[in-house]
């Protein structure tokens, strides 16, 4: 009897043990986090085995950092005192401060963004975040939107021939009109030089802000 007993208390057991793997794996396959290794760290010398200060534990990975400010909405965490550039790294620099202001600073092909072309804010409002600026429409096209969703990349870029770091500020998941705000898809890239900190490529596509939280 106590045997029938031990059994009917171990079966049960089981399949909660089984239900809760199942559960966690679940969980985490939808962590939107990707790390590649075979993507190692550029060598600077073909005599290197890896490259100096090559970060591949995915705590300390930039992306992964960013992902968990994310979930908390501490956006003002990754960018304020931050120092980000256009996509093409030479037509626009934007230096945003410790309270969020944003300046603009226009380049060229042939020169470094060093002439003062606009301004800009990320700020809060409510429970959101959003993010502006605006220059001299002949140079540069004015952008503001609620960042509803973000996209990161962390690695090296063979065409830039330097470590970068990539935002991608979007306000939905999907390239269309919305038809109930009948607002049109719209997004912002900002790029990072960040050749002090050698990664593996990582990152993650599309992920939603949530909304900030009130004791924050």
């Amino acid at each position: 009897m106590k045997d029938r007993t031990r059994i009917l208390i171990i079966v049960p057991l089981f399949f909660i043990l089984q239900c809760k793997e199942k559960i966690e794996l679940e969980v985490e396959n939808e962590n939107p986090f990707y790390m590649e290794l075979e993507k190692g760290c550029v060598k600077k010398t073909p005599f290197q085995k890896i490259a100096d200060g090559c970060i591949q534990t995915k705590e300390n990975l930039l992306c992964y950092q960013y992902l968990e400010l994310l979930k908390k909405s501490r956006l003002d965490k990754i960018f304020y005192n931050g120092d980000w550039y256009s996509s093409d790294i030479q037509s626009y620099r934007y230096l945003i401060d410790q309270f969020g202001n944003i300046r603009v600073l226009r380049g060229g092909p042939d020169r470094v963004p060093d002439d003062l072309s606009g301004h800009g804010k990320l700020q809060r409002r409510n429970d959101q975040w959003y993010y502006q600026h605006s220059c001299e429409r002949e140079f540069c096209e004015k952008v503001e939107l609620a960042i509803a969703n973000i996209s990161c990349y962390a690695g090296y870029d063979a065409n830039i021939r330097d470590y970068i770091l990539t935002l991608t500020l979007e306000n939905g998941d999907f390239i269309r009109e919305d038809e109930i705000t009948g607002n049109k898809y719209k997004e912002i890239t900002l790029i990072k030089v960040i050749n002090d900190k050698p990664q593996i490529t990582n990152g993650f596509i599309s992920t939603k802000v949530p909304p900030i939280l009130e004791n924050r």
